[in-house]
């Protein structure tokens, strides 16, 4: 129940009722959290994944239901039938590479290429028949990060900087880099014995696509007003983003492609998603019935 610091914003329509800063972005250095401090975001990551994927199906470039194989032939689907849309809604049953015990030792690690995550990924049985369950997946926005890649013909970071951020005006958005100097960027900051320290350096090598974008609450703002007000996808591709996902057994969850659907502990209709990733917690919630 401690944080460092806080960037909150909160819009209806087109009235801002708050963004503001709360607490530091440095804490050695005493430094006030600015309004417009650059967050990473986690898998808050995963909406612009998924819209991605949805934007290249619009454009003809693919569709939700390749098989997996179609775009990365090497991959061992151990006889499932993988499509991208049981990516997108974690019930492809591929093991999770965050719940693998290799991943804490070999994420940290600077030295380890995205192949290697690849590989570890390839390495797992899964852990159940495709569409029977839901888990939540990181392994699974990962491969889709691979697949953004093959069907765009350029790098994922370079699609959702210039095919997303760039157009809606995400100036302070951008696939967080440890190693660049980033104006107003938070220190990410964990509670340990309760008291407030300086967390470890995310490398962004191996989270990739399903948790390495960085952003700011203002930024989140106009992300979430252009998703869902139709400047991002086609309408068609949109429903489908919000549609929640259904088992094998007609079992509806409640998660949808890249996003949360549902109601809130108040019985409210949302659309949003968390992340977390070391230092740094953030939520990005949409209320359709108050806009």
């Amino acid at each position: 129940n401690r944080a460092a610091g806080i960037a909150a914003a909160v819009v209806r329509g087109n009235d801002t009722l708050l963004l503001k800063g709360y607490g530091k972005a440095d804490v050695e250095w005493n430094v006030p959290m600015p309004n417009d401090a650059v967050f990473e975001i986690g898998s808050i990551t995963k909406q612009f994944t998924a819209a991605a994927i949805l934007q290249l199906r619009d454009q003809g470039k693919l569709s939700l239901d390749d098989d997996i194989t179609k775009w990365l032939p090497d991959f061992d689907t151990r006889g499932n039938k993988v499509t991208l849309r049981r990516l997108l809604d974690h019930t492809s049953g591929i093991r999770g590479i965050t719940e693998m015990p290799e991943f804490g030792i070999l994420s940290s690690n600077p030295r380890f290429p995205r192949d290697s995550a690849y590989a570890l990924i390839k390495r797992y049985p899964f852990d159940f028949t495709t569409g029977d369950a839901q888990i939540y997946n990181n392994s699974a926005f990962w491969l889709l990060g691979l697949v953004v890649e093959k069907a765009s013909g350029g790098t994922y970071e370079d699609y959702i900087e210039k095919k997303i951020f760039e157009p809606l005006g995400m100036k302070r958005s951008m696939y967080c880099n440890s190693s660049e100097n980033v104006e107003r960027r938070a220190h990410g900051y964990q509670v340990l014995n309760g008291q407030v320290r300086r967390a470890s350096t995310n490398v962004h090598t191996w989270p990739f696509s399903a948790g390495s974008l960085c952003s700011t609450a203002g930024d989140l703002v106009t992300w979430l007003k252009a998703l869902h007000g139709g400047k991002v996808l086609s309408s068609k591709s949109y429903a489908e983003m919000i549609t929640p996902a259904k088992l094998n057994d007609g079992t509806v969850t409640r998660y949808s492609m890249g996003l949360g659907v549902g109601k809130d502990i108040r019985g409210l209709n949302f659309i949003g998603h968390g992340g977390s990733i070391t230092g740094f917690t953030s939520e990005a919630t949409w209320y359709p019935d108050a806009q």
